[in-house]
C-alpha cells in the first residue's frame, strides 16, 4: 500500500502498542484558509492501548477548529501537558511536534497588529511555550513579563525596559519556536509528512523576517543604558507627555515622527496641538547644550515646560520626570554647556525649585 494510501486508509487500521513505530502515520496538512493559512490534522488509526495517541489526536482536531485562536492554542497546551504523563517516546515526539508547530499559525496571524495587541494576545498564551515560564493563575501580562525577565530571567531580558518588551520578547518568542519547530521535526520518527513541515516553517520564517528585521535595528534602543538614572529624590512620576527623543545618529523623533536633523522649532510647532509639556528623552551622556537648543524651539513652538525623563535604576526601571521651565522666572540649574544629561539629572534632584530653568 502506497503512502497516500495508508493515510486514508488508516482510520480503519487499529496498531497495537508493540507495533506502534510502524503502524502510526500521522500527516501534517496545510491549507489555505480564507487570508490565512490552517494546520489540518489527518489522524491515522489509534488503540485502546496507545499511550495516549487517542487522546493527543482529540486535542489536536479541538484545536484545529479554531487554529490561529491564542485561547484555543493555550487550551491545547494544557491539554498535552495533563496527557503527558501517559506519553512513551513515540508519543512525546508527536507531542513536541503539534505543540510547537501549532503556535506557528497562531503568531502569524497577528503579526500585523500593533507590537503592543500582539504581547497582550499571545504573552499568556504562546510565550509560555516560548519560554517555559507558565503563567500564574490571575497574572497580568506585564506581572507575568516582569516576573519572566526580572526573577525567573531565563532570556536575561533584564537588560531592556518595559517599552521595548512589546518588540524585543516577540522576537525572541518567534525564534524560540522556530528553532522548536525545526528541532522536534529533525527528531520526530513517526512524522513522515516532513516536506509540508519544512514548507511551512519556511513560509513562517519569510512572513516574520520583516518583525525579525525591525526588531534587530532597534533593539539597542530598548536598553536600560539609553536613559540617565535618577538621584535619590527620584524626581515625578512620568505624566505621559508628547514625546521628544533623540535617538542616535542626530535622529529626532516625536511621537512615532522622524524629523530631520537641525531646528525643531517648526515640526514641533506643528505638531504640538494643545500640549504646554513637552517630554524628553535624551541619551545620558548627552550635552546639556543640545538639551538648551532643544529648549529654545521648544519655547519657540509654544511649549512652556520640558520634562526630561531618567529612570529608577531598580528592575523594572521605573521611568520619572524632571520638569525644567522654559520661562525667564525661577532658578537656574547650576550646569554647564558641556555637562552630560546624566549631571543634569543630578543636579535637578538636588534643586528645590518646582521647575527651574537651564
Amino acid at each position: 500500500m502506497t503512502r497516500a494510501a495508508q493515510r486514508t486508509d488508516g482510520a480503519r487500521r487499529q496498531p497495537g502498542t508493540r507495533g506502534l513505530r510502524s503502524g502510526l502515520v500521522l500527516a501534517l496538512a496545510l491549507a489555505a484558509c480564507g487570508g490565512g493559512n490552517e494546520m489540518e490534522l489527518r489522524p491515522v488509526g489509534a488503540s485502546s492501548d496507545d499511550h495516549g495517541y487517542a487522546d493527543l489526536i482529540a486535542a489536536i482536531e479541538e484545536q484545529s477548529k479554531q487554529p490561529t485562536s491564542p485561547t484555543h492554542y493555550r487550551d491545547f497546551v494544557e491539554r498535552v501537558q495533563v496527557l503527558s504523563p501517559r506519553f512513551n517516546e513515540e508519543m512525546r515526539e508527536i507531542a513536541e511536534l503539534y505543540t510547537a508547530f501549532r503556535a506557528l499559525p497562531v503568531i502569524e496571524a497577528h503579526l500585523d497588529r500593533p507590537r503592543s495587541e500582539q504581547l497582550g494576545l499571545l504573552a499568556k498564551t504562546v510565550f509560555p511555550t516560548a519560554f517555559g515560564l507558565e503563567p500564574n493563575d490571575d497574572e497580568s501580562v506585564d506581572g507575568y513579563l516582569q516576573r519572566l525577565c526580572g526573577v525567573e530571567d531565563p532570556l536575561s531580558c533584564k537588560q531592556y525596559v518595559p517599552e521595548g518588551w512589546p518588540v524585543v520578547m516577540s522576537a525572541r518568542a518567534r525564534r524560540s519556536l522556530k528553532h522548536r519547530a525545526q528541532e522536534a521535526l529533525d527528531g520526530c520518527g513517526l512524522c513522515p509528512d516532513e516536506a509540508s513541515h519544512r514548507a511551512y516553517l519556511e513560509k513562517f520564517s519569510k512572513l516574520a523576517a520583516k518583525e525579525d528585521a525591525y526588531a534587530a535595528r532597534v533593539d539597542r534602543r530598548f536598553r536600560t543604558d539609553r536613559w540617565p538614572v535618577t538621584g535619590q529624590n527620584g524626581g515625578e512620576p512620568w505624566a505621559g507627555y508628547p514625546l521628544f527623543a533623540l535617538v542616535g545618529d542626530g535622529k529626532a523623533v516625536f511621537g512615532d515622527e522622524e524629523l530631520a536633523p537641525g531646528k525643531w522649532a517648526e515640526p514641533l510647532a506643528a505638531r504640538r496641538g494643545d500640549a504646554k509639556t513637552l517630554g524628553v528623552h535624551l541619551l545620558p551622556d548627552t550635552k546639556v547644550q543640545t538639551l538648551r537648543v532643544l529648549a529654545a524651539d521648544a519655547a519657540a513652538a509654544g511649549f512652556t515646560q520640558i520634562a526630561l525623563q531618567a529612570r529608577r535604576s531598580e528592575y523594572p526601571y521605573e521611568i520619572r520626570q524632571y520638569a525644567i521651565s522654559l520661562g525667564r522666572k525661577g532658578a537656574r540649574v547650576d550646569v554647564r554647556d558641556i555637562d552630560s544629561v546624566q549631571i543634569l539629572v543630578r543636579a535637578l534632584d538636588l534643586n528645590k525649585s518646582p521647575a527651574p530653568r537651564l
